[in-house]
């Protein structure tokens, strides 16, 4: 195991991500769109982050299982209901969504690098890790659901 894998928080790295992508909006060009365009897209983004995400954090907390990404191992229910029917990573998903709404903000074609280093960086260094941690855990049951939900969308 690589010493990065699982060791920070997404929303951490969600956070940092924005940030760096605000600082490359500030210091390169804006595109000159309209505002309502911008906002529109934005909003867009937001909303299906939002229905990502969320129903995907309240799926674990009912089936009482962590929603801890940096142990884990602690997972103790293997969830594949709700949103983790069609996705086997909602929850990266919608931070994506919001990282690319945060991107059509921002109006910067240089932002657009944001969501896309946090989604290879997640997929490396938390998504394999999981992957690993859950074929270890749930053997089988992991790979069967694994075959026939997609991982991001």
């Amino acid at each position: 195991m690589n010493a990065l894998e699982t060791r920070i928080p997404p929303p951490l790295l969600v956070i940092f991500t924005a940030l760096v992508m605000w600082l490359v909006a500030h210091f390169t060009h804006v595109l000159a769109i309209s505002n309502a365009l911008r906002f529109g897209l934005t909003l867009l983004f937001l909303v299906i982050g939002v229905i990502y995400a969320l129903p995907a954090v309240l799926a674990f907390r009912s089936h009482k299982t962590t929603i801890d990404p940096v142990r884990v191992g602690r997972a103790s229910k293997l969830v594949t209901s709700g949103p983790f029917s069609y996705s086997r990573n909602p929850m990266y998903t919608g931070m994506v969504m919001l990282l690319l709404a945060w991107t059509c903000y921002l109006a910067s074609p240089w932002a657009v690098l944001g969501p896309i280093l946090f989604e290879l960086y997640i997929l490396r260094f938390q998504i394999w890790p999981e992957e690993r941690a859950m074929h270890a855990k749930f053997g089988a049951d992991y790979l069967a659901y694994a075959g026939k939900v997609r991982r991001w969308l």
